[in-house]
């Protein structure tokens, strides 16, 4: 199962569990993400934010690595 650690750069980005749910569908639409049903997040305040755990898979089962503009993605594995 992959891992994937979300850092968002301003912790205002998702203050619940339904927002980080739109957040994460709004991704799919894009095409960038194609997520399990299960999503489940720790929240704990880094340097850079919020860290979010987040179970998804890459559109076609590519993982996701690398930053992004909007968002930092860093791969790693449970």
């Amino acid at each position: 199962m992959e891992v994937i650690i979300v850092y968002f750069k301003y912790k205002e980005l998702v203050k619940s569990n339904a927002q980080l749910s739109n957040l994460l569908w709004s991704l799919e639409e894009k095409r960038q993400l194609r997520l399990r049903r299960e999503i489940f997040w720790v929240s704990k305040k880094l340097d850079c934010g919020i860290k979010l755990f987040c179970r998804m898979y890459a559109q076609h089962g590519r993982h996701l690595y690398g930053e992004s503009s909007e968002w930092g993605l860093a791969s790693a594995y449970h």
